[in-house]
C-alpha cells in the first residue's frame, strides 16, 4: 500500500537513542559509522539543512521522517530529525 512506504523505510528512527551507532554505506562502497547525538521534532518549514559542499569530508548526518510515527497523514506538517556525528569511514572489502 502506498501509505505504508514512507513509514516502513524510516520506522527504526523512533527506536534510536542518544549514543546509538548508525552505519551508512555510500555509492562508492565506503561505510560510515555515526553516533546519534540528538533528536528533535520540528515543523516541516523549520527542517532546512545546509548541504555539504563537494569534496568536503562528511562529518554529520541528519535522518528525517514524518511525525507522529503512526500518522496516516504522510504529508503532515511535523518532522522527526535524528542528528549524528561521524565516528569513522572505511572502504568496503
Amino acid at each position: 500500500m502506498p501509505n505504508e512506504y514512507p513509514s516502513a523505510i524510516c520506522s527504526f528512527l523512533k527506536d534510536l537513542r542518544t549514543g546509538d551507532l548508525i552505519t551508512v554505506s555510500d555509492a562508492n562502497d565506503r561505510t560510515h559509522s555515526f553516533q546519534m547525538t540528538s533528536a528533535e521534532i520540528v515543523h516541516k518549514n523549520q527542517s532546512g539543512f545546509l548541504l555539504q559542499q563537494a569534496g568536503r569530508q562528511l562529518s554529520q548526518i541528519a535522518l528525517v521522517t514524518y511525525y507522529p510515527f503512526d500518522s496516516m497523514d504522510f504529508g503532515g506538517p511535523m518532522r522527526y530529525i535524528v542528528h549524528a556525528q561521524l565516528l569513522n569511514s572505511k572502504t568496503g572489502v
